[in-house]
């Protein structure tokens, strides 16, 4: 983990990767679900990126461009407001809240709570993996 007032995109991966195909993980930022950082990005760019591109699914690659991690990012920022017990009004919001706490609840807060959830991915027809089931690009309706 990174000092308090970094957040890294790794900080915020689930390095639970048993049972997913890496090689398909590894090119899903080809669709417009995911995007694709490396760890040591500032979880700050990572969430903007993804918000800018109507992502879900953040997958965090190592210096070597192998697959670190992967963000569900609409269950991440569901348990930041259950755990903050605040409903923010958008993922931004809620890392920022993260980042930029003076009460010391994030700096004592488990975050391996957040972390250590393995995102539920649908492996979509046309090669990718996705928080969504279906895929609204290969295999809707």
């Amino acid at each position: 983990m990174s000092d308090d007032e970094t957040i890294l995109a790794g900080d915020m991966a689930s390095r639970d990767l048993n049972d997913l195909d890496l090689e398909i993980l590894q090119s899903s930022d080809q669709y417009p679900q995911a995007i694709k950082v490396e760890a040591n990005t500032l979880a700050i760019e990572a969430v903007s990126q993804a918000l800018a591109s109507n992502a879900s699914l953040v997958v965090v690659v190592d210096t070597r461009n192998e697959v670190y991690g992967v963000v569900d990012l609409p269950w991440m920022f569901r348990g930041i407001d259950a755990a903050a017990q605040k409903n923010f009004d958008s993922p931004g919001e809620a890392l920022l809240a993260m980042i930029q706490d003076d009460s010391g609840f994030w700096k004592n807060f488990p975050r391996d709570s957040l972390t250590g959830h393995r995102p539920e991915l649908h492996r979509c027809r046309g090669g990718h993996y996705t928080t969504d089931n279906p895929c609204p690009i290969h295999e809707k309706g």
